[in-house]
């Protein structure tokens, strides 16, 4: 049977903040939903379960690229939006429960396209115009962005054309939960993958940066390896 949220954000309560403000121990009836904790108030634990769960299903993904062998614990999700261009970038951005990229189309019936999704390592060479290919090629029916940060950026003027242009984003995405959601939200992790995610959950509480987050994410999905 799958695991509920406030079940989890229990467990992981249990372990970092177990009091309600008022010295009283955190329900499954109270937890994240009528009362702050000691230390964490309801949304900040939210956030570090949201920011557990993600570091979890980024690094399944990126092992299951590896090696193929690893469930990524996300769910096939389809967004849309309009391709925005403020001199000197074009933009798309991304959704905030993004993970990993399936397909990237412009809707635009005039020039209709798959957009190509480079590695952000070339990125330099395009602004820099140190590859001559990639600067003269780009254009509204050959059109390739870079994947930087929270957007997909393409440093060319030659997309300004698209400006307004409507797309579809195909992507892997991982639920975030808010507020509204722990009464009733069932986790769609795996169950078996909980104890993972606790972890990384209670060394986010204990003020881990992201460089360690992740590094202890690959490392349990590993098996300690």
């Amino acid at each position: 049977m799958p695991r509920t949220v406030k079940l989890n954000l229990l467990d992981l309560a249990m372990e970092v903040d177990p009091r309600q403000v008022d010295g009283t121990l955190h329900t499954s009836a109270t937890i994240c939903q009528s009362a702050d904790g000691e230390k964490f108030p309801i949304q900040r634990m939210i956030d570090i379960y949201n920011q557990a769960r993600m570091a979890f299903i980024q690094n399944m993904v990126a092992l299951n690229r590896l090696d193929g062998t690893h469930f990524n614990g996300g769910t096939n999700k389809v967004a849309t939006g309009t391709i925005s261009y403020s001199a000197p970038t074009t933009t798309i951005t991304k959704p905030q429960d993004f993970v990993a990229l399936i397909a990237l189309v412009n809707t635009n019936i005039t020039r209709f396209c798959q957009i190509v999704v480079l590695p952000t390592a070339l990125y330099g060479d395009v602004i820099g115009a140190r590859n001559s290919h990639l600067v003269q090629s780009v254009a509204a029916k050959n059109v390739f962005l870079f994947n930087i940060g929270q957007t997909f950026t393409a440093a060319d003027t030659a997309l300004s054309s698209m400006s307004g242009d409507a797309y579809t984003l195909y992507y892997v995405g991982a639920t975030l939960w808010a507020t509204g959601d722990i009464a009733a939200g069932v986790e769609t992790i795996e169950d078996t993958y909980w104890p993972l995610v606790k972890e990384i959950a209670v060394r986010i509480a204990n003020n881990a940066g992201n460089a360690e987050i992740d590094a202890l994410a690959l490392s349990l999905i590993r098996g300690g390896k």
